[in-house]
């Protein structure tokens, strides 16, 4: 079975001969373990760079850049991406003179190329391509460009210039969208987080009637041409899980500790396919290696209803080199099974 053909069936609960597997190395990981790497990712099909210390822009400490959305973002950590230092419409005075890059030319961070995607798509049908990435965010880009703190305030006066603004970045999400789902991707990819470790940033409630409506309007803009819909979100979601699943999201990525193994299994299994994050604030950095083995076994066991699961991976360098090694002979062994 192909590597294509095994996401398709898991998300669509077809039955595939074992659960796909995603991830990589952080940057700062290959930095601190550098060719000692090298032979975990040969066997968990990861790409080796060139160059160990090699960096996103702004991704060494001290360094700060400006993103095209014009978020100032400086770096703390070497290898681990950084903090927005400064909102663009901190000051609301800036919203009407404010204009957004060319969602078809331009990324977060750098140059899009629509027809070089869409041909370097077309050459690789073989392989499961995800459109898009973090330019589809829409609460991240709303207090990335607002600021966290006054984006909060701002729900808490529901004050219409907020309005005015989700308004201009769904117009702009769409517009990328709509080209995109004409592409030969199978899927398009959106990444927002939402929750803290125990709940919801804002109310249930509020989050249905302000954020709801848009995330349908562009996730329908996908399955509308067949596509399916990745969404990815760090801390607490379950409150919204029917809500995003009804919206049209095909798998959701989630972190298996927020959101507890069983609550997971019992809300979504069968319903949408889960992307569990395998735990990297307590397994995979302090856990012993039979922990992470048993750990990424239980996440399978849990949510594996014919297909349904994807089992996805990050490492940082606060990892051991051991349980490294460990998650390496797991996925050998879910291959294997």
């Amino acid at each position: 079975m192909t590597n294509k053909e095994r996401m398709r069936r898991a998300i669509e609960f077809d039955g595939p001969d074992y659960p796909p597997v995603m991830g990589g190395f952080s940057p700062a990981t290959w930095a601190r373990y550098r060719e000692a790497l090298v032979p975990y990712a040969e066997r968990l099909g990861v790409p080796v760079p060139g160059d160990f210390d090699a960096m996103p822009k702004g991704w060494r400490a001290g360094e700060s850049f400006r993103d095209n959305y014009g978020c100032l973002w400086e770096c703390q950590v070497t290898g681990l991406q950084g903090i927005i230092k400064e909102h663009p419409l901190s000051d609301w005075s800036r919203l009407e003179s404010y204009r957004f890059p060319d969602p078809l030319t331009q990324g977060a961070n750098g140059v899009f190329d629509l027809p070089v995607f869409a041909a370097q798509v077309a050459t690789e049908l073989k392989e499961w391509t995800w459109a898009g990435g973090y330019e589809n965010s829409y609460w991240e880009r709303l207090h990335f460009l607002r600021g966290y703190e006054q984006t909060l305030m701002d729900l808490a006066d529901e004050d219409e210039r907020l309005f005015r603004l989700l308004d201009l970045i769904l117009e702009h999400n769409l517009v990328f969208l709509r080209a995109v789902v004409e592409t030969m991707a199978d899927g398009v990819f959106f990444g927002d987080d939402w929750g803290d470790q125990q709940r919801l940033m804002i109310p249930p409630k509020q989050w249905r009637r302000i954020f709801k409506p848009g995330y349908r309007a562009m996730f329908q803009t996908c399955r509308k041409k067949e596509k399916h819909v990745f969404f990815h979100t760090d801390g607490f979601l379950m409150d919204v899980v029917p809500d995003l699943v009804e919206c049209g999201v095909s798998v959701l990525n989630l972190q298996s500790r927020a959101n507890g193994l069983d609550r997971i299994a019992a809300e979504c299994g069968g319903r949408v396919c889960v992307a569990i994050d395998i735990d990297r604030q307590h397994v995979l950095p302090f856990g012993s290696p039979s922990d992470v083995r048993n750990h990424i076994r239980e996440c399978v066991e849990k949510l594996d209803r014919h297909g349904g699961v994807i089992v996805l991976w990050n490492v940082n360098p606060d990892v051991p080199l051991a349980n490294i090694a460990a998650l390496t002979v797991a996925i050998e062994e879910l291959r294997k099974s």
